[in-house]
């Protein structure tokens, strides 16, 4: 299947491109007019001292010093700030067009399956080559996608008021996105909190991507609870707008669920990210370190995902004991062959499934998510279990695992809400 190029590159190119070129043209040529000045003012102190014997020499040679000083400074600001941050422009250009072309090789290599298996005798051979292409082709897109991604961020913090982004639907908050923490301390503290922002989180050499959302209060109130949702990997689109566009980050953007403590969504480049443990250590630690940047509870912090994202929030609580309080999952279990269970002793398990999501041999069938939550509760953790009779694996099963209110200790509550209460001891 084709991939998805994110609307934010498109927008991106669209914008700037047959633009930056002139730029850098124009900037070279003013660089060259300034050394050519320089040069100048230094021909010109030497005839001073030579030449000139005027009472005012030394007034004289201070107004070319100032001059030279002020050229120089000219000069260095088109060097380093700006010279970088348009070729770097010019450089994301370039990837995005490699984007399109990748694309453009996987619909061939698509059209070539689909015209050989339309023959009569398909030869499986062609058929298999094909296939083998568009997943390296795939590759090299993904690969590809998070380094724009990751370019873009970087352009947007060398200048904040840059804003390149595409029109997006209603309730969606992805126009507006900024880098807090690339932000200076003064603007960081008006950032309009109750929308999301985007930023960047590095450990251990592996840096991870995210949303981050505080409730319209945060700036009043301290210490709100954190909880860090997880996306699941049926989509190839790898872009900040994916993680407001289904989960946990589009019931918000709907206003279809209003969170009173603040959400992380961390961005995986590719599905199969989370089975890098490096990856999810570095997701161990994220919303503790958002916990310090926007004032929130260290010792309230839970997970909750969809799928794969559910399966990680599982394996996050089995490699970290001690650290999360709660765990919210639609879809999604943990092998038995790897479960510690003494991890779940102290956080509080809400697990959602449908009955005939049945893919066998699958952490997200339902017979695998039973068997998790049985284990766990034989163990004496506490399990809230709650089957979708005759759900499948997403839809229904997620939206409603996370917009609506369950019986949960005597009280109709929202899962996530409920994950917001629980304290680490």
């Amino acid at each position: 299947m084709a991939k998805v190029i994110p609307s934010e590159y498109t927008a991106f190119k669209d914008k700037l491109d047959g633009k930056i070129e002139p730029m850098i043209s124009k900037c070279q040529d003013i660089k060259s007019r300034l050394n050519r000045l320089s040069n100048s003012g230094k021909k010109a102190v030497d005839g001073v001292n030579q030449y000139y014997k005027s009472d005012n020499k030394a007034t004289v040679l201070s107004s070319l010093s100032s001059l030279s000083t002020l050229i120089s400074t000219v000069d260095s600001s088109l060097s380093a700030p700006l010279m970088i941050m348009l070729n770097t422009c010019s450089s994301i250009i370039t990837n995005i067009k490699r984007l399109e072309t990748i694309n453009q090789e996987i619909i061939a290599q698509e059209g070539l399956i689909s015209d050989e298996e339309s023959k009569k005798e398909p030869s499986q051979s062609v058929i298999s080559d094909a296939r083998a292409k568009i997943t390296t082709l795939s590759t090299q897109f993904d690969q590809l996608c998070n380094e724009i991604g990751s370019a873009i961020s970087e352009v947007k913090g060398m200048d904040t008021t840059i804003n390149i982004g595409s029109s997006t639907s209603a309730g969606s908050t992805t126009s507006e996105l900024v880098t807090a923490s690339e932000l200076p301390a003064d603007l960081r503290a008006k950032l309009k909190y109750g929308k999301f922002y985007r930023d960047k989180f590095t450990y251990n050499g592996v840096s991870v991507q995210y949303l981050v959302y505080v409730p319209d209060y945060g700036q009043k109130v301290d210490k709100l609870p954190i909880n860090m949702y997880m996306h699941g990997s049926g989509t190839g689109e790898n872009s900040f707008s994916r993680l407001t566009s289904d989960g946990l980050g589009k019931f918000i953007s709907d206003k279809m669920y209003k969170p009173s403590g603040i959400v992380v969504l961390p961005l995986a480049p590719t599905g199969n990210t989370y089975e890098n443990k490096k990856f999810r250590d570095a997701l161990a630690h994220l919303p503790f370190q958002v916990a310090k940047d926007y004032n929130g509870d260290e010792k309230r912090v839970s997970l909750s995902g969809h799928s794969w994202g559910a399966i990680t929030a599982y394996r996050l609580v089995n490699e970290n004991p001690g650290k999360f309080t709660a765990i919210v999952t639609a879809s999604g279990s943990i092998s038995t062959k790897v479960l510690n269970p003494d991890a779940f002793k102290d956080v509080k398990i809400l697990a959602f499934h449908g009955t005939k999501d049945a893919r066998e041999g699958s952490n997200t069938n339902y017979y695998q998510a039973e068997q998790t939550v049985k284990t766990l509760k034989s163990n004496g953790s506490y399990v809230y279990w709650h089957p979708y009779k005759g759900a499948g694996h997403g839809g229904s099963v997620i939206t409603d695992t996370f917009t609506k209110e369950y019986e949960i200790d005597g009280k109709m509550i929202n899962p996530i809400e409920y994950a917001f209460m629980q304290t680490r001891a």
